[in-house]
């Protein structure tokens, strides 16, 4: 998986690489993410959701974003897991008239949880990466609007299909009276630079 997203990634930059126009930018992401498992007739849905920070670089008719996000259950677990996310779409850029463009989307992005608390102290979760990391297939809309010539906002608000873990997919495997499916509506606001 870690291989795809770095050929993704870079077949994206050569891609890029032909359109003089890019920019860079940072911002705050988030995501409310539904997580469901059924096993026969009982049925378990969670929500879970995300806040953090998104750093980002535009190629015309490709984005590249490493996320990190810190996701916490609507519960009362008080366990927070910490992501580190990297992705890369797909985007067709539509001006609209005067400084505002919008774009509709498509990629993939890979979330690696690199750390887990509970209560504010660290677990010792070994199956952390394995329970968590995890593929998944984007597609949404973004607005850019032009303050200047060289600073933009940017909004993104999209929804995500997330394929299963590992443990996940062991647990589907080993019956077929196992589904678990895994949905988000992430979305970000950021401030753009041109280069």
């Amino acid at each position: 998986m870690k291989r795809m997203v770095l050929v993704l990634i870079i077949a994206a930059l050569v891609v890029g690489g032909a359109f003089a126009q890019m920019s860079a930018g940072v911002g705050l992401k988030g995501s409310f993410n539904t997580y469901k498992m059924e096993m026969g007739p009982i049925s378990v849905e969670q929500k879970i959701n995300a806040f953090g920070a998104n750093l980002f670089l535009d190629i015309r008719l490709a984005e590249i974003n490493v996320d990190y996000l810190v996701a916490s259950p609507d519960d009362d677990s008080k366990v927070q897991t910490s992501f580190l996310t990297l992705g890369v779409v797909g985007k067709y850029p539509i001006a609209l008239g005067g400084n505002l463009e919008v774009f509709p989307f498509v990629g993939i992005d890979y979330a690696i949880a690199v750390a887990q608390q509970k209560d504010g102290k660290d677990t010792e979760n070994k199956d952390l990466a394995d329970q968590n990391n995890r593929l998944s297939i984007l597609f949404g809309v973004g607005f850019d609007f032009g303050f200047t010539d060289s600073l933009f906002l940017r909004a993104e608000i999209g929804y995500g299909i997330g394929l299963n873990s590992k443990k996940e997919q062991e647990a589907v495997d080993k019956s077929s009276n196992v589904k678990i499916s895994y949905g988000q509506v992430p979305f970000k606001v950021a401030i753009g630079f041109k280069l």
